[in-house]
């Protein structure tokens, strides 16, 4: 746990330094791609299956996975790399394109890695690296509409679905860009969304409409929650951080594109309080907080030390929750970090 608590250190003294480092932010982010990509089998949930859909790959057969996912196996298997070339090319793959946009659209490029990491995308990746992978595509994709390049952004959200299905939810984009963010509109769909995950939406229901997505919501591990306590704490916090955005910048700030993408991953979390599956889906938006935070603080004109402090408490305490109560120290949990050089 000392290891990742010490990036996330290095990463704040990289987002606060006054110069731009443009230079050490890519090093930074080569070095946290081999961390991951030097990883044993036993760091991960899923770095085990994975290694064993690699290993259908190169007996030349296509794994039972998306067809994105299962020719980028085959294509390391028959280059002739191992599970750990292509657990790298994933990694610096996704960083690479979260970065990326980071340096088009962030004010503060190592402010967004360091938000990213404090997400706690970085270490959830070594658990589902094929869903970060497309989150980072989406992500991408949002770039592209951010700019207005519409054809290039339907491309992008295609290709995330071929990497992983559930992706297919970045297409909202379109339809949430149009809308306007009056309060009527914040404060009523805020409500109305949470009534609808605390008292209606359950999976039941939602099975026939996902199609083959929706095995997930039948499984042990994708079921309704026995607990809603966790997922309402953090439902509502991130309700108040919305609010907090949206009332603190300056009014032309309320129509910023990346802030009505968090506002519908607010609406995705409200709604999916019970499902667990739920958490798979908010991931695609609530990522945009990595050009949100840089850019409201860069629209404040006042009060900027204040608020920065306000957003990294909170990126603590999202970091340190998911680090502690997220790893049991049984197999598969993240921490202590093993690779495979030690081994």
């Amino acid at each position: 746990m000392g290891l990742y608590i010490a990036i996330w250190i290095a990463l704040l003294v990289l987002a606060t330094a006054r110069r731009e480092h443009r230079l050490l932010l890519w090093t930074v982010v080569v070095g946290m791609s081999l961390l991951a990509g030097l990883r044993d089998l036993s760091i991960g949930v899923d770095t085990r299956p994975y290694h064993e859909a690699f290993t259908i790959a190169q007996d030349g057969r296509m794994p039972p996975m998306e067809p994105g996912w299962g020719l980028l196996n085959i294509a390391v298997a028959r280059l002739g790399g191992n599970f750990n070339l292509l657990l790298w090319i994933v990694s610096i793959t996704t960083l690479g394109l979260v970065t990326r946009v980071a340096t088009k659209d962030s004010p503060n490029p190592r402010f967004s890695l360091f938000i990213y990491y404090s997400m706690y995308a970085y270490l959830n990746s070594f658990n589902g690296m094929r869903q970060f992978l497309a989150i980072s595509i989406v992500l991408w994709g949002f770039h592209l509409l951010y700019r207005n390049k519409v054809w290039k952004f339907l491309i992008a959200i295609g290709m995330a679905m071929t990497i992983h299905l559930s992706s297919i939810i970045g297409f909202a984009a379109l339809i949430t860009r149009k809308i306007p963010l009056k309060p009527w509109i914040l404060y009523t769909s805020i409500s109305f969304s949470l009534l609808t995950g605390l008292f209606i939406i359950k999976d039941t229901w939602l099975i026939p409409l996902l199609g083959p997505y929706g095995v997930y919501l039948q499984g042990d591990n994708f079921s309704v929650r026995e607990s809603l306590s966790s997922a309402v704490i953090m439902a509502l916090l991130m309700n108040c951080l919305l609010l907090f955005l949206y009332h603190t910048a300056p009014v032309s700030f309320r129509d910023n594109f990346w802030l009505k993408l968090f506002w519908m991953g607010i609406l995705v979390t409200n709604t999916s309080l019970q499902l667990v599956l739920g958490t798979r889906m908010i991931l695609y938006f609530t990522i945009t907080q990595v050009i949100l935070f840089p850019q409201y603080l860069s629209a404040k004109q006042r009060d900027i030390p204040l608020v920065s402090t306000l957003l990294i408490l909170y990126l603590l305490l999202i970091f340190l929750k998911i680090l502690i109560l997220g790893n049991d120290g049984q197999e598969g949990s993240i921490y202590p970090y093993k690779s495979v050089l030690s081994a």
